[in-house]
């Protein structure tokens, strides 16, 4: 195994003490894993997939302790050529899918409409702890880390730059931490 895979295998089996904690690790996850359906009715489905196991019952874990919902897990495979298995945590319009995007800060409001933000919400990052536990879900959700003793290297793949942004400033709001985006 990869020391990345081996790294985030022991992170999935990390539970935050705390409840402000638990949702900004969800969030980070949700922020860069998740997939925004329409459901009908003006409701949604979010679909959250990773390659690994460990990652996703670690997910359905905590969805189940911080939102009180039993999101289905189901195993596919990716369309990619090497067709990997894919678990996916499916929360529908009745696993309070819009309330988890709302609590996340990914479907806000402005004006009366909606719109889905792609930037980090400041309200979930006040604390250090929940810094930290949001980079958790976004190392778990997108990131690599190659072995520090062949040459440290952390990244984090965003699809925006605003996000990219976002990731480079709660980075560097550590001490001795100069994250840059590439």
């Amino acid at each position: 195994m990869s020391f990345s895979r081996d790294t985030k295998n022991e992170l999935a089996h990390i539970t935050p003490d705390k409840n402000c904690c638990m949702l900004a690790e969800i969030a980070g996850f949700v922020r860069v894993c998740g997939t925004i359906k329409l459901a009908g009715g003006g409701r949604f489905k979010v679909v959250l997939a990773t390659d690994n196991n460990a990652i996703a019952r670690h997910y359905k874990t905590l969805i189940k302790s911080y939102f009180n919902v039993d999101a289905s897990l189901e195993i596919g495979q990716s369309q990619a050529l090497n067709k990997k298995k894919l678990y996916y945590i499916t929360l529908g319009p009745e696993d309070l899918s819009e309330q988890i995007l709302r609590e996340t800060g990914i479907l806000m409001l402005r004006g009366g409409m909606n719109y889905i933000s792609d930037g980090i919400y400041e309200g979930l990052i006040r604390t250090k702890c929940c810094r930290k536990a949001y980079l958790r879900g976004l190392f778990l959700g997108a990131g690599t880390m190659g072995n520090p003793e062949k040459g440290y290297q952390f990244e984090i793949v965003s699809d925006t730059e605003v996000l990219a942004g976002d990731v480079k400033r709660l980075l560097n709001s550590f001490v001795d931490i100069h994250a840059r985006v590439s």
